[in-house]
């Protein structure tokens, strides 16, 4: 990421694709986005159909699992602070950085394999940065991997081959580029 552009006033987000975001809707699409590509990721691996990804975003999840802790046995993930903090003017565009304070949270009782008798705890920070995203049209399916289609009239998502359906279409307007964790 390159020149930081401000740290405007996010109250009024307005982007290309028409749509207006307040810097509390932003987070609190951040917060539940985050949630869903953390377990679409550790359950589907790169086929994650509810929320937007580069591919080079997936490819590094791939590659750092243990950054991200995908390869924890996770059961819950709280989210108790979001904020949208501000927009980087970078080669792609504009991107909007949001911290989001993340707890993960592993009942010992659940693991195959038992380290400890301890249920374990960790707490991070996440940068995220996202694009907004207009195309909706290639999303891949986490059931099967198929092109998922955008159905205008229903706001939905839908899978072609197998007919997984991805109501919440807002996921899919805006685009995670990178994140950054500190431990």
């Amino acid at each position: 990421m390159s020149n930081d552009i401000s740290s405007q006033d996010l109250a009024n987000l307005i982007f290309e694709n028409g749509d207006v975001y307040s810097k509390a809707e932003l987070a609190e699409f951040a917060k539940e986005a985050v949630k869903r590509l953390y377990f679409d990721f550790r359950d589907y691996g790169e086929n994650i159909s509810q929320v937007k990804c580069t591919k080079e975003l997936i490819e590094k999840m791939k590659e750092h699992k243990d950054y991200y802790r995908f390869d924890k046995n996770i059961d819950t993930i709280s989210i108790p602070y979001a904020e949208a903090k501000r927009t980087l003017n970078t080669d792609i565009g504009t991107l909007v950085e949001v911290k989001l304070s993340i707890m993960f949270y592993d009942n010992s009782s659940n693991n195959e394999e038992v380290v400890s008798e301890d249920d374990r705890y960790w707490n991070d920070s996440w940068y995220i940065y996202l694009k907004p995203d207009v195309s909706k049209n290639d999303c891949t399916c986490a059931k099967c991997g198929a092109n998922m289609k955008f159905d205008e009239a229903k706001d939905m998502l839908e899978c072609d081959y197998c007919g997984n359906k991805v109501i919440n279409a807002v996921m899919n307007k805006w685009r995670f580029i990178d994140i950054k964790v500190e431990k």
